[in-house]
């Protein structure tokens, strides 16, 4: 688990891991979280995350009583958002995916109650999720909050501080992508290049897959306007490697006047023979041009400054 912030120190607990993975996603985000890279070209990329922009989520979570716990939960205030106006919470409870409560809200100001029952908390996890109310597509979020019940119970009626990431999956660390972004104004046309990928994993996939290095996979980038997909696009297949070199370019037409709305996908795929192939891990890059601080991300470097960036990118699902 990761993107968690304490308010205390009281020894190694899962908070001191999620605080740690979230220090690791400190690279570029859009969230506000936003999408983070890493500048060094390295095989074991750490802080290669996903949302590094600053929205802070206050004062989720109290425990009230029972053995198959009933918790109260509350959230307020959400600020640093990369978008103005009103976003759509949606809280669910992993590994179930249950989405227990939706509410539209219009930050910083939120003022939101829920009543959950959960079994067996320790094994559950509490995903808070930000959309802007206008779009809510699969990968539309501005960014995730994660949160072990686990630890929510053990600390009482303490409040938490979290930031939002990109990734929406705990625990789940499938590798990394070197990519390559290039905007040119004169033909309105996005160059990504896809370089590489390091230390692919896949057994938080396929249990078959458990003990085995060899495996095909594929890249598949896709355009997308706010929720609607323009275009999707395939590299070559590679096998038998966990560190693949695809050297792929891909192409796309984005007027400049959706840059602001743009974004592109950037998937890895794993090639089944029998089955539909899966996304190992994916990387979201825009549509948000800023990151905590109000640090340009790769995305907002390319599109506003007009640079040819590259990075390193952590996968996440």
């Amino acid at each position: 688990m990761r993107n968690y912030k304490r308010k205390s120190d009281r020894g190694k607990t899962d908070v001191d891991v999620l605080e740690k993975a979230a220090q690791l996603d400190a690279d570029f985000s859009p969230s506000f979280v936003t999408d983070r890279p890493n500048p060094e070209p390295s095989p074991d990329p750490r802080n290669e995350a996903s949302p590094g922009r600053s929205l802070v989520l206050d004062r989720p979570i109290t425990p009230i009583s029972g053995s198959t716990r009933t918790n109260e939960i509350s959230t307020n205030p959400l600020e640093g958002l990369p978008i103005e106006g009103e976003v759509l919470l949606k809280l669910t409870v992993l590994p179930l995916g249950k989405v227990i409560k939706t509410a539209r809200t219009e930050p910083p100001r939120v003022n939101e109650h829920l009543h959950l029952t959960v079994t067996e908390p320790a094994r559950k996890v509490l995903r808070l999720s930000v959309y802007p109310a206008r779009s809510q597509g699969k990968y539309g979020a501005i960014g995730h909050a994660l949160l072990g019940l686990e630890e929510v119970l053990a600390r009482k009626s303490e409040d938490f501080s979290m930031k939002l990431y990109r990734h929406a999956e705990p625990d789940i660390n499938p590798g990394s992508i070197q990519l390559s972004l290039e905007y040119d104004t004169e033909h309105q046309r996005l160059t990504l290049r896809v370089k590489k990928a390091s230390n692919l994993m896949i057994c938080h996939l396929l249990k078959s897959h458990k003990h085995t290095d060899k495996f095909n996979t594929y890249v598949k980038a896709a355009l997308f306007k706010e929720d609607q997909k323009l275009r999707s696009k395939k590299s070559s297949v590679v096998g038998n490697e966990r560190d693949p070199c695809y050297d792929q370019e891909f192409l796309f037409k984005i007027p400049q006047k959706h840059l602001a709305d743009s974004s592109v996908v950037v998937s890895i795929m794993l090639k089944e023979l029998l089955r539909k192939d899966i996304a190992i891990g994916r990387v979201i890059l825009g549509p948000y041009m800023y990151a905590e601080g109000h640090t340009l991300t790769p995305w907002g470097q390319v599109m506003e400054k007009r640079k040819c960036v590259k990075h390193w990118f952590r996968l996440y699902l």
